[in-house]
């Protein structure tokens, strides 16, 4: 987002906190972490791993995926794919 805005990352992360009442690097966070949930209703665990969801939205890797999905959705990856699918029905 820096890069198109031609700005200092330092300088976009200041402007965003000046503006919002979450840092840059939460919304970044929630950002993915919605980017997951879109993946789960669109049957992406049917083919692959919950390490393979958490790469794909942009975590390093399966635990730092963990803590922040389960901190922003009040529940785990697998739960919400469980429950999900159990509503589809």
């Amino acid at each position: 987002m820096a890069k198109k805005l031609e700005l200092p990352k330092s300088h976009l992360k200041y402007i965003f906190k000046y503006h919002s009442k979450i840092s840059y690097t939460e919304f970044k966070k929630m950002i993915k972490i919605h980017d997951a949930l879109q993946l789960i209703e669109t049957g992406y665990l049917k083919l692959n791993t919950l390490e393979g969801l958490a790469i794909k939205v942009g975590f390093a890797s399966y635990n730092p995926f963990f803590t922040s999905f389960k901190e922003i959705t009040g529940t785990t990856p697998q739960a919400y794919n469980k429950e999900f699918l159990s509503n589809r029905k």
